[in-house]
Parts: C-alpha cells; structure tokens; sequence
C-alpha cells in the first residue's frame, strides 16, 4: 500500500500510559510501512484539523474523544474512517454513567472497526452495547477484534515509585531487600492504596525485627511480569486475563487472601519456593508468547489496510 496518513487520537500527557501506547504503536507502524506517515492529536486539542484527509483515525477511548471527533457535524454525516480502542476507562469507568455511555456507543456505531485488548474486555462491551441498543447493537456495530497489548521489557526500566514502609537498613548499605510491587499508574481508580494495610499487616506478622527494614513494596509503572518478577493481582476483569492464580501469578479477591498470597511468594519452604518460581517461569513465557509487540503491530497493520479497502474482516 502506498502512502497513507494516520491521525491517532489519545491523550497527550507524555506521563500517560496512553500517549506511550499511541507513539510506540505509531513508530511501529511507520517502521514496517516506511510510507505512512502519522500524527498525534490531543482529547483536549481545540480542533481536529484535516480529519477528512486522513485515510484512517484511530481513537484510545471512546468517550475521550468524541467531542473532538464530532466537532463541526455529527460522527454519521462526515463518514471517516475510524477505527475506535476501547479501553479499561471505557469499559470500567465511563460506562458507569448513563450519558457517556451514549456518547460511547454512539463513537462505536459510527467507527469502521472496535479494538479491544483481551476476551474479558470483548464480552464486556459487547455486553455494554447490547443492554442499552437491543437488537440495534447486533445488526449495527462495527466488526470488533482482540489485540493484547504489546508489552516491551525497555519500557519496565521508567516510572518507579517507592512506597517506603520501614526505615533504612543503615547496617547494610547497598542491600536492596525484598521487594513486592504494584503495577500501575498511580491514580485514585487503580485504589493501589487499597493493599497498603494488609501489606503492613502482613509484614508486622510475618517479618522479624532483623527483616522488616529490608521488605518494602514499590509501584511501578509498567508490566512486571516480563522480568520474571512474581506478580499478584487483585481479581478484576484485566488482571485476570493476564494471571491466572498458581498458574501465571497469584490472584486475590480480599485482604485475607492478599495476605495468603504474599506469604506464599515469601516463604522460605522449599516447596512454595518451588512453586513461586513455576509461576514465575510461566508467567514469563506468557506474556513474551501473547503480547508480543511485533504481533500487536502486524494486527494493526492488517486492520488499518483493510479498513482502508472497505474489507473489514471479524477477528474476534
């Protein structure tokens, strides 16, 4: 295919897991399509300019980006090529609320294609659309398709945030202790600060006078999983498409068992260590094996030129 203008539309905060997702994807694509070209386009711009001459837009988050997209006309009336992300924003805040939901759907029934990043998030949308439009959501709503995330173990290196919970071990300089992390961006829905009165529970119970310096917990901002760390999860559509507890990971549903899981990734018995380290190997081998980042690219790339052909095709 020859040359062929991209607009992405997303937040701009470069701190924002979104802007960092829409660039890395952008470079992506332009390195595997030398003649595309790409630009990125704020939520918050005062206009979109030129969205008629691009050949595709993308949108992270539906609602974020509809008053930009239907600015000057509705969505129907200007029949762009548009390619809709719905992400957990999307589906786990936005949609709470009647009215952006409206303003959700109606992106998505005027979008030439849906993204999503894994099965849960797929069932839920569909769900999503069908409660509120019927029959409509069955005959109306564009193809959807899962592409996971693209996770790149360079990007785990940025972002890191300590929450110290002792003092210092002054007697050991240079000893880093054990650790326990927090993936995420830090913001009130994420509620990371929701672990932090089990996690000093735990630790009061568990660790020795000599050890409770030593064992801190860190949030990060990125997937911890590809540097084979132990990873547990609060059990929440998302986090349980990526860990599977014992298999991939350690889920929790409570602060009981939030405490039972950080004992069991702490132990010191052989045989849980045995099983910590399972985990972790599997995890490892998980993520390299479904969210390659190379694959994530060639799934776009296949979308972008069909949309451009008018040959949707359904992947889901």
């Amino acid at each position: 295919m020859e040359r062929l203008r991209l607009i992405f539309v997303t937040k701009s905060d470069p701190d924002c897991g979104n802007y960092n997702t829409a660039l890395r994807i952008c470079q992506g694509l332009v390195s595997i399509r030398p003649t595309w070209s790409y630009r990125i386009v704020s939520t918050t711009a005062d206009t979109l300019e030129d969205a008629t001459s691009a050949d595709v837009l993308l949108c992270l988050h539906l609602y974020r980006c509809a008053s930009l997209l239907g600015q000057g006309g509705s969505l129907s009336e200007k029949n762009l090529k548009l390619i809709g992300i719905a992400g957990g924003t999307d589906l786990n805040e936005d949609s709470k609320q009647p009215d952006r939901r409206v303003v959700m759907q109606n992106v998505a029934l005027n979008c030439r294609h849906i993204v999503v990043f894994s099965e849960s998030m797929l069932q839920f949308f569909k769900q999503l659309m069908s409660e509120d439009l019927g029959s409509v959501a069955e005959t109306s709503l564009p193809p959807v398709s899962i592409i996971p995330q693209g996770i790149s173990i360079s990007s785990l290196q940025r972002d890191l945030h300590v929450e110290e919970l002792g003092d210092a071990d002054d007697e050991a300089p240079g000893h880093c202790g054990a650790y326990f992390v927090i993936v995420g961006r830090i913001r009130p829905v994420k509620n990371c600060c929701s672990v932090l009165e089990p996690f000093r529970q735990w630790k009061l119970e568990q660790c020795d006078e000599a050890r409770l310096s030593q064992v801190q917990l860190l949030f990060v901002g990125d997937i911890a999983m590809s540097l084979g760390v132990p990873t547990i999860v609060s059990a929440v559509p998302g986090n349980t498409d990526l860990v599977k507890h014992l298999e991939t990971g350690f889920v929790f549903g409570n602060d009981e068992q939030l405490i039972r899981c950080l004992s069991l990734v702490a132990s010191e018995i052989k045989a849980d260590q045995a099983l910590v380290q399972s985990v972790t190997e599997s995890a490892k081998l998980f993520v390299q094996r479904s969210h390659d980042i190379d694959a994530e690219l060639k799934a776009y790339v296949e979308l972008i030129e069909d949309c451009v052909r008018f040959k949707v095709k359904q992947r889901a």
